[in-house]
Protein backbone atom coordinates (compact mmCIF):
# COMPACT_ATOMS: atom_id res chain seq x y z
CA UNK A 1 0.00 0.00 0.00
CA UNK A 2 1.54 3.27 -0.97
CA UNK A 3 0.37 5.90 1.24
CA UNK A 4 1.18 3.17 4.39
CA UNK A 5 5.12 2.71 2.73
CA UNK A 6 5.60 6.34 2.63
CA UNK A 7 4.69 7.79 5.56
CA UNK A 8 7.66 7.12 8.50
CA UNK A 9 6.60 4.95 10.92
CA UNK A 10 9.22 6.46 13.54
CA UNK A 11 6.65 9.58 13.45
CA UNK A 12 3.79 7.70 15.19
CA UNK A 13 6.15 6.17 18.16
CA UNK A 14 7.96 7.60 20.95
CA UNK A 15 11.58 8.11 21.16
CA UNK A 16 14.40 4.99 20.68
CA UNK A 17 15.60 2.94 21.65
CA UNK A 18 12.26 0.68 20.96
CA UNK A 19 11.02 -2.78 22.47
CA UNK A 20 10.04 -4.62 19.15
CA UNK A 21 7.92 -7.80 19.14
CA UNK A 22 7.88 -10.98 16.35
CA UNK A 23 4.85 -12.30 16.21
CA UNK A 24 6.81 -15.89 17.08
CA UNK A 25 6.01 -17.84 19.59
CA UNK A 26 6.99 -17.68 22.59
CA UNK A 27 6.17 -13.70 21.97
CA UNK A 28 8.60 -11.39 23.84
CA UNK A 29 9.92 -8.02 23.18
CA UNK A 30 13.60 -7.22 21.97
CA UNK A 31 14.99 -4.08 23.09
CA UNK A 32 15.99 -1.96 19.72
CA UNK A 33 18.76 0.53 19.37
CA UNK A 34 18.31 3.95 19.01
CA UNK A 35 17.93 3.76 15.21
CA UNK A 36 14.85 3.73 12.97
CA UNK A 37 16.06 1.12 10.75
CA UNK A 38 14.28 -1.34 13.51
CA UNK A 39 10.73 -0.03 13.51
CA UNK A 40 11.00 -1.05 9.59
CA UNK A 41 11.10 -4.90 9.86
CA UNK A 42 7.47 -6.20 9.76
CA UNK A 43 7.12 -5.76 13.92
CA UNK A 44 5.32 -4.99 16.50
CA UNK A 45 6.48 -1.90 18.37
CA UNK A 46 5.56 -1.42 21.97
CA UNK A 47 4.02 1.79 23.17
CA UNK A 48 3.27 0.29 26.91
CA UNK A 49 4.52 -2.81 26.99
CA UNK A 50 2.99 -3.51 30.34
CA UNK A 51 -0.39 -3.52 28.93
CA UNK A 52 1.20 -5.17 25.68
CA UNK A 53 -0.45 -2.27 23.86
CA UNK A 54 1.58 -1.57 20.29
CA UNK A 55 1.91 0.10 17.16
CA UNK A 56 0.52 -2.30 14.48
CA UNK A 57 2.52 -5.10 12.39
CA UNK A 58 2.70 -3.31 8.59
CA UNK A 59 2.01 -6.62 6.92
CA UNK A 60 -1.14 -7.48 9.01
CA UNK A 61 -2.25 -3.23 8.77
CA UNK A 62 -1.46 -3.72 5.04
CA UNK A 63 -4.04 -6.33 4.92
CA UNK A 64 -6.63 -4.72 6.65
CA UNK A 65 -6.61 -1.25 5.07
CA UNK A 66 -6.55 -3.27 1.72
CA UNK A 67 -9.20 -5.13 1.96
CA UNK A 68 -11.37 -2.59 3.60
CA UNK A 69 -11.46 -1.75 -0.43
CA UNK A 70 -11.45 2.20 0.92
CA UNK A 71 -12.38 3.86 -2.41
CA UNK A 72 -11.57 7.52 -2.57
CA UNK A 73 -14.27 9.81 -1.24
CA UNK A 74 -15.48 7.08 1.31
CA UNK A 75 -16.16 8.61 4.61
CA UNK A 76 -14.84 6.02 7.50
CA UNK A 77 -14.87 5.64 11.55
CA UNK A 78 -11.60 3.89 13.12
CA UNK A 79 -13.33 2.89 16.85
CA UNK A 80 -10.05 1.81 18.85
CA UNK A 81 -7.45 2.93 17.27
CA UNK A 82 -3.89 4.40 18.88
CA UNK A 83 -1.00 5.81 17.13
CA UNK A 84 -0.40 4.26 14.16
CA UNK A 85 0.48 5.50 10.48
CA UNK A 86 -2.29 3.28 9.62
CA UNK A 87 -4.58 6.30 10.47
CA UNK A 88 -2.52 8.49 8.08
CA UNK A 89 -2.74 6.41 5.59
CA UNK A 90 -6.40 5.89 5.78
CA UNK A 91 -6.88 9.74 6.06
CA UNK A 92 -4.84 9.15 2.73
CA UNK A 93 -7.94 7.80 0.64
CA UNK A 94 -10.92 9.12 1.97
CA UNK A 95 -12.92 12.65 2.19
CA UNK A 96 -14.38 12.47 6.16
CA UNK A 97 -12.47 10.19 8.66
CA UNK A 98 -12.95 10.21 12.43
CA UNK A 99 -10.31 7.62 14.84
CA UNK A 100 -11.79 7.39 18.13
CA UNK A 101 -9.63 6.65 21.13
CA UNK A 102 -9.97 5.91 24.66
CA UNK A 103 -6.59 6.09 25.98
CA UNK A 104 -5.40 9.73 25.37
CA UNK A 105 -2.17 9.51 27.14
CA UNK A 106 -1.18 7.42 24.21
CA UNK A 107 -2.35 9.49 21.50
CA UNK A 108 -0.10 11.66 19.70
CA UNK A 109 -0.60 14.90 17.76
CA UNK A 110 -1.99 14.76 14.38
CA UNK A 111 0.48 14.10 11.71
CA UNK A 112 0.20 16.03 7.89
CA UNK A 113 -0.45 14.09 5.72
CA UNK A 114 1.89 14.18 2.45
CA UNK A 115 0.58 15.94 -0.51
CA UNK A 116 1.86 13.63 -2.81
CA UNK A 117 -0.85 10.70 -1.07
CA UNK A 118 -3.67 12.95 -1.41
CA UNK A 119 -3.39 12.91 -5.09
CA UNK A 120 -5.50 10.35 -7.15
CA UNK A 121 -3.97 7.45 -7.80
Amino acid sequence: MRALSEIPREDYLGPGPWKTMRFVFPLKYEDTPDNPVHVYHDVLVALDPERTLNNGQPSVLARWIDAMDIQEGDHVVHAGCGTDRGNAAIAARVTCGISLMSKWSLATPPRTIPARLMESS
